[in-house]
């Protein structure tokens, strides 16, 4: 099983219990062109290990505090002498939004897609953020405590169009 890369700098490292990073995570690891692995909370697979050295990874961009990748990950990682870097929530930020803005600050778009509501909206999203990857459009996890600073992103960056993608009944 190969990798589309023979040599890649950078990879993103998920908690393969968290798909609601991995949808969001999709669209800028495609803009950089750099893999997404999945990892469990307190180890890494021998598969990734093997594919992150042949790769050459040089920094590795941890998605989640350590709750979802192990505080043991991150120093096994940095012993290999690649750096880390760790994508969190911080207060008031969805993860979501934070890939939505740094996929903005390397190129700018007006559409999104929104994947509405943990049951139906993450299971829909999977399916959407392959396509959605491909024509360049971020798609934003959306619950009910993220509304109002998703509207606002939304806002900020002129958003023209937006595809729902799970419970729009969620969404007034």
């Amino acid at each position: 099983n190969e990798l589309a890369w023979e040599k890649c700098d950078e990879a993103i490292l998920i908690n393969t219990n968290h798909i609601d990073e991995a949808i969001t995570a999709v669209s800028y690891a495609n803009e950089l062109d750099i893999p997404l692995f999945f990892t469990q909370h307190g180890e890494i697979s021998s598969d990734v290990w093997t594919r992150i050295k042949k790769l050459g990874v040089e920094k590795v961009y941890l998605v989640g505090g350590i709750k979802s990748i192990s505080k043991s990950v991150e120093r096994a990682i940095q012993r290999t002498g690649a750096e880390t870097i760790r994508i969190t929530e911080k207060e008031g930020s969805d993860i979501s939004i934070r890939f939505a803005e740094s996929l903005y600050k390397i190129r700018k778009f007006d559409t999104v897609a929104l994947a509405v509501g943990e049951e139906f909206g993450y299971a829909e999203g999977v399916s959407m953020a392959i396509a959605a990857s491909r024509d360049n459009i971020p798609v934003i996890t959306l619950n009910e405590s993220d509304i109002l600073e998703t509207v606002e992103f939304l806002k900020e960056k002129n958003i023209k169009k937006t595809y729902i993608i799970g419970d729009n009944n969620k969404i007034s």
